[in-house]
């Protein structure tokens, strides 16, 4: 079966050198480093806020950067949204967690965890 649908003329608002459709966390950090590159960026996101699940779904717990030995395996914007995350609105974090933000190490062999505020990180996203 084929649907016929005739040719249209489509409006766009503006024209972007990167168009990231989805503003959770990783839609966030791939517009973010677009942006910082220089390209012309837009974000899309459906719902009322950005973040996704770490907002909207209320999954508030920050995955750790660490591999468990406390030596740290993810950078970059991980790293920075994490730091964002304990600046803005962190409502517990382990004693290995903050260690690892004083000095880049966890300590010991415990792997650290960041329990932050959805809608502190919704606003700072």
């Amino acid at each position: 079966m084929d649907i016929y649908e005739p040719a249209r003329t489509t409006p766009c608002l503006g024209e972007f050198d990167v168009i990231v459709c989805g503003g959770g966390i990783a839609g966030i950090s791939a517009s973010l480093a677009a942006a910082r590159a220089g390209a012309k960026t837009l974000l899309i996101e459906r719902e009322y806020l950005l973040g996704g699940l770490a907002t909207a779904g209320l999954v508030t717990l920050y995955l750790p950067l660490c591999d468990g030995l406390g030596r740290q395996v993810s950078f970059g914007l991980a790293e920075e949204l994490l730091r964002l995350s304990v600046c803005r609105g962190c409502d517990t974090a382990s004693q290995s967690a903050a260690s690892w933000l004083r000095n880049g190490r966890a300590q010991g062999d415990e792997r650290f965890s960041v329990q932050f505020n959805p809608q502190i990180f919704a606003i700072g996203a």
